[in-house]
């Protein structure tokens, strides 16, 4: 797997500060992608163990609150085995620190691959915000995610549950200012 960039502190893709990583290499090629320097999987740097334990020894610093995996499409075959392992060893090390995922892949799509590698995956994250960007259902006015189309799918929920369960962004964000 290669990778376009890492954010050591980012508070823009999910709710406090996360490290990022945006992966390289879309099959979805959505028209007005915002990201499409990302889209040949050879771009970027290569993905080794010493990125890995830089990107884990990031989350671990007590201003982290989680891991981000974006793209890129950090569930497209070339790019899962790589993704899946580093949400492991996060969940192993820091297991209450949370991890979001963006994938241009729905959720229902995801589930009917029948992925062993997919579905440990979304069993070891907290949050995937699903679907292609859809450029005329953009709007900067959207809470992480790019156009309205697309999902914030609380993780932990759905999967103890038979239905796709939405993220309350708004309940996120008054739990984080009482505990501060």
């Amino acid at each position: 797997m290669n990778y376009m960039s890492i954010m050591e502190q980012d508070i823009v893709n999910a709710p406090g500060i996360h490290t990022v990583i945006w992966v390289s290499g879309c099959p979805h090629r959505c028209p007005g992608c915002f990201n499409s320097n990302a889209w040949d999987f050879n771009a970027g740097k290569e993905f080794t163990e010493s990125v890995k334990q830089y990107i884990l020894n990031n989350v671990g610093e007590d201003i982290c609150d989680g891991l981000v995996v974006l793209g890129g499409e950090p569930l497209a075959d070339n790019n899962k085995e790589d993704v899946t392992n580093l949400i492991l060893e996060c969940k192993r090390r820091y297991p209450t620190k949370n991890i979001w995922v963006y994938t241009g892949y729905t959720y229902e799509e995801l589930v009917e691959r029948n992925d062993t590698t997919i579905n440990t995956c979304l069993n070891h994250i907290d949050v995937l915000v699903d679907g292609r960007f859809e450029k005329d259902k953009a709007s900067h006015a959207l809470k992480y995610k790019g156009s309205s189309n697309q999902r914030i799918i609380d993780m932990v929920k759905t999967i103890n549950s038979d239905n796709v369960v939405i993220f309350d962004i708004d309940s996120e964000a008054v739990a984080r200012e009482n505990t501060t």
